[in-house]
C-alpha cells in the first residue's frame, strides 16, 4: 500500500442484510471483480463464475447445501449478495444476474460510484464482515487473486 495511505483511508466494501443461509461471496471473490473491473473499459461486464469463484468452491457450497437438505443455488445466492453488496454505503452494483447454460457467468453492472473508485488505481478496499458479537477486516489489496 502506498505510504500516504492507511487502513483508515481505505473503502469499506460489505454485504448488507444477507438473507441467504450462508454467506457465499468471500474477500478473494471481491478483490477479483476489483481486478476485472479495473481492466474493463465499461461499467458492464461479463465475468465467467471460474474467474471469480476459486476452485472447486461452488462444487463444495453445492455439497454443503445438499447435506444440509437446503435447495438454494449458490450461483443466484451469490448473485442476491452481490446485489447487497456496498460500498461507503452505496451499492456497488446497479445490475446483477446469473447466466450461461454451458457456463456460468455473471452479468454485472457496476454502479457509477463503485465502478469511479475502482478505475482509480489508488483506491484501497477493506472487506468488512460483521455478526451479532465480531467484526472482521481484511484489506483486498494484499489478497491473491485467483
Amino acid at each position: 500500500m502506498p505510504e500516504d495511505q492507511n487502513e483508515k483511508t481505505c473503502y469499506k466494501i460489505q454485504v448488507t442484510e444477507v438473507c441467504s443461509l450462508l454467506l457465499i461471496i468471500s474477500p478473494g471473490m471481491i478483490a477479483a471483480l476489483i481486478a476485472e473491473m479495473r481492466r474493463s473499459s465499461t461499467r458492464e461486464m461479463l465475468v465467467p463464475a471460474d474467474e471469480i469463484l476459486p476452485p472447486g468452491y461452488a462444487e463444495y457450497l453445492k455439497r454443503v447445501l445438499a447435506a444440509n437438505e437446503y435447495s438454494e443455488n449458490v450461483y443466484d445466492m451469490a448473485v442476491e449478495q452481490f446485489r447487497r453488496l456496498e460500498v461507503e454505503q452505496s451499492l456497488c452494483f446497479d445490475r446483477v444476474n446469473v447466466t450461461g447454460k454451458k457456463k456460468t457467468q455473471f452479468a454485472l453492472e457496476a454502479g457509477e460510484t463503485f465502478y469511479k473508485l475502482v478505475r482509480n488505481e489508488k483506491s484501497r478496499f477493506r472487506y468488512v464482515f460483521y455478526d451479532e458479537k465480531k467484526k472482521a477486516s481484511v484489506l483486498l489489496g494484499y489478497l491473491y487473486i485467483y
